[in-house]
């Protein structure tokens, strides 16, 4: 297992454990938590390996 730390984005500062060795590149799924949000709302949320920290790249929609 390998604790990794998130920079930028929604999930900035938060540490993620991996199975194995990370890759390049880690993908999140997400649902809006505010009252009223739906499943369809979803977007995925996408971090990139630079300089051997995890940088927040984009949201995307849909998940």
């Amino acid at each position: 297992m390998t604790v990794v730390e998130l920079y930028g984005g929604p999930l900035d500062g938060k540490r993620h454990e991996v199975e194995g060795e990370p890759g390049a590149e880690l993908r999140f799924s997400a649902v809006p938590k505010w009252e009223g949000a739906r499943e369809d709302e979803a977007v995925t949320i996408v971090y990139r390996r630079e300089e051997g920290v995890y940088q927040y790249v984009e949201s995307v929609p849909g998940a």
